[in-house]
């Protein structure tokens, strides 16, 4: 099936910090303090949640911030790009003494590499990932990637996670206001999220629609990156 699919992170700061794990000690970003999530960790931390993430992959062997939290890696998964680690240790990096700490520090990772390390990749190959993700019976399937328009194929296959009770999140794109949110976002199936920043305003590349249904912390995000490092970027991510 013809198609292309790209990961949603914009590269502005990409290079800014990369920093040494055994330097590091434990940082909690704003998207951590400003919005309540120890808080919430009283109540859970993501215990038996089991997060697909499809992206670009994660280190190998794994991250020393992520260890015991992933759980499957279907096929070869080694991140070239370190966009997928990078979403992966935002969703659940260990609450320890080093690096930082995910939202959900003790939810379990399931890695699906369905974009190459240019951070692309094709929408048969995210199909696939979905469909294996719906098999292995993952809770939730993060998707941080998007394509411009809509194809039907593509439309059945979050359907059919939909339909499993898997919650899809994905990216809402960062192509600025431009009135409509990238694919699978803009399907009524998925919850979309866009960007703020640590003021709670719109990032300028964080993409508005209709189908919009949450804004989340996406300026300046510190979090892991091959191998055993640590990056800030920013996207919708």
């Amino acid at each position: 099936m013809a198609g292309q699919i790209k990961a949603h992170l914009i590269d502005t700061i990409r290079s800014e910090a990369v920093r040494d794990i055994s330097t590091l000690q434990q940082t909690f970003g704003y998207e951590i303090t400003k919005h309540n999530i120890p808080d919430v960790w009283s109540i859970t931390q993501g215990e038996g949640v089991i997060v697909a993430s499809l992206d670009t992959g994660c280190q190998e062997p794994d991250h020393e911030d992520l260890v015991g939290s992933i759980i499957r890696k279907h096929g070869n998964v080694q991140d070239g790009d370190g966009h997928g680690q990078h979403t992966i240790g935002t969703i659940s990096a260990n609450n320890n003494d080093k690096g930082i700490v995910g939202v959900a520090p003790l939810a379990q990772i399931a890695v699906y590499k369905v974009l190459g390390d240019d951070g692309s990749g094709t929408l048969q190959g995210v199909i696939d990932g979905i469909d294996q993700a719906v098999a292995d019976g993952c809770d939730i399937i993060n998707m941080s990637l998007g394509a411009p328009v809509d194809h039907p194929d593509f439309h059945d296959a979050i359907k059919r996670a939909y339909n499993a009770g898997i919650v899809i999140i994905c990216a809402a794109g960062n192509s600025g206001d431009v009135g409509e949110l990238i694919y699978p976002a803009n399907y009524p199936e998925t919850i979309s999220v866009g960007a703020i920043d640590d003021q709670n305003i719109r990032a300028w590349f964080s993409q508005t629609g209709s189908n919009l249904d949450f804004m989340a912390p996406g300026v300046a995000i510190l979090s892991t990156v091959p191998i055993n490092s640590y990056q800030i970027m920013q996207g919708s991510s």
